[in-house]
């Protein structure tokens, strides 16, 4: 299955198994599930690990979609990258 794909049933189809499916198959892939942001980071590279976070760049999946007055176009929808991001580890989603 596609990475849009999985990220259009995770955010719009919350509360089910299909949901519940697509999260395991995006962690499957390597992608964590940042729960403080609500937003799938996959890790590029790390530059400082420690026990509280990872920082480093890492490519995110901006799902959030919004009119941008400058360019008269829809952004979001798409994978970004985040460079020197820590990633918390306390907002990793384990589960």
């Amino acid at each position: 299955m596609n990475m849009d794909t999985l990220f259009f049933i995770f955010y719009h189809q919350q509360g089910t198994y299909a949901q519940y499916l697509a999260s395991q198959e995006l962690k499957r892939k390597n992608w964590w599930f940042h729960k403080k942001y609500s937003t799938w980071f996959l890790q590029q590279e790390a530059k400082v690990v420690n026990a509280d976070f990872e920082q480093g760049t890492y490519i995110y999946f901006d799902y959030r979609s919004s009119w941008d007055p400058r360019s008269k176009r829809e952004s979001g929808w798409c994978q970004r990258i985040k460079e020197d991001f820590p990633f918390e580890l306390a907002y990793k989603e384990t589960g």
